[in-house]
């Protein structure tokens, strides 16, 4: 038996997708941050400057497990247009950690709790040539990581707003150690965050500014609930003309 289909696109291809939607709005699937970092940033970077001309972005982060903070951060950069403060974060003062993250006994003990560093700020500043079109964000609970990076730093930024639900809650940034004895391989969480306003991600995600639960109708009604909520006031954004400087 022969069977023959579709070629599966290759992986690059796989971790992100553009397409339009309505009103003149684009969709910019980010499916995954993992993987060889010069190709995909290539490939994402190809992306956002095609939806350069389209009047608004939706960034799906749905189902992204997360990858490369770098490749998150210079998402963020492209989207926002002014600084942004994403949020906090701090380190275990682990000597396991050291090799991998050699930052950690650089940074001071906290005071309060000496297993800590003092918490940091994570500044992210806009790119030289942002998008500068009005963005919406889709979030779900198996985002994770990195897209947990990309989603608390645009929920802090101006005018862009969150949908879905609330992201995983495991941003840890972990690091791949060896056992001297065992030699197996564990995973490590290495960092805390938290969001801009204090919430802390472990253990609870990054919270949506617009919840869009999921409900059976919709499901068999085979409808995106949380796409046509961000696309029906991002069409609206859109149609309305900015005002006067």
């Amino acid at each position: 038996v022969t069977l023959k289909g579709q070629r599966t696109p290759p992986l690059l291809d796989r971790a992100f997708s553009l397409r339009p939607a309505r009103c003149g709005v684009q969709v910019l699937a980010a499916h995954r941050f993992a993987g060889p970092r010069r190709q995909l940033w290539k490939r994402l970077s190809g992306l956002l400057d095609r939806a350069r001309g389209a009047r608004g972005l939706v960034l799906d982060l749905r189902g992204n497990r997360g990858g490369s903070q770098g490749i998150a951060h210079r998402l963020v950069s492209r989207l926002v247009t002014r600084p942004v403060v994403a949020g906090e974060y701090r380190y275990l003062r682990s000597p396991v950690l050291y090799p991998k993250v050699p930052i950690i006994p650089k940074l001071p003990a906290d005071p309060s709790n000496p297993r800590w560093t003092t918490w940091q700020k994570d500044r992210i500043r806009p790119a030289k040539s942002p998008l500068g079109v009005p963005v919406a964000v889709l979030v779900d609970e198996v985002c994770a990581s990195a897209c947990e990076t990309v989603a608390r730093a645009l929920r802090a930024a101006p005018g862009i707003r969150l949908y879905g639900r609330a992201t995983a809650g495991s941003s840890g940034l972990p690091v791949r150690v060896l056992l001297p004895h065992s030699r197996l391989i564990v995973s490590l969480p290495s960092w805390q965050s938290r969001t801009a306003d204090g919430r802390p991600v472990e253990g609870y995600g990054v919270p949506p500014h617009v919840r869009v639960p999921l409900d059976l109708p919709t499901l068999r009604a085979g409808r995106d609930a949380p796409l046509e909520r961000a696309l029906a006031d991002l069409c609206k954004k859109v149609a309305t003309p900015a005002p006067p400087r």
